[in-house]
């Protein structure tokens, strides 16, 4: 297992929102919140 720096995890976390918002598009099942944002994405199982 990797342990993530904080900076790294933020990356991770701009690149997830992102995937999320351009995919929510194209797979029904991604939802998105009232103001367009997606909730945080959980990164511990990959850690």
């Amino acid at each position: 297992m990797l342990t993530l720096q904080p900076k790294e995890e933020d990356v991770l976390h701009r690149i997830m929102r992102f995937y999320i918002y351009e995919f929510s598009k194209y797979i029904p099942v991604i939802r998105l919140e009232q103001n367009g944002a997606s909730k945080p994405f959980n990164l511990e199982r990959y850690s």
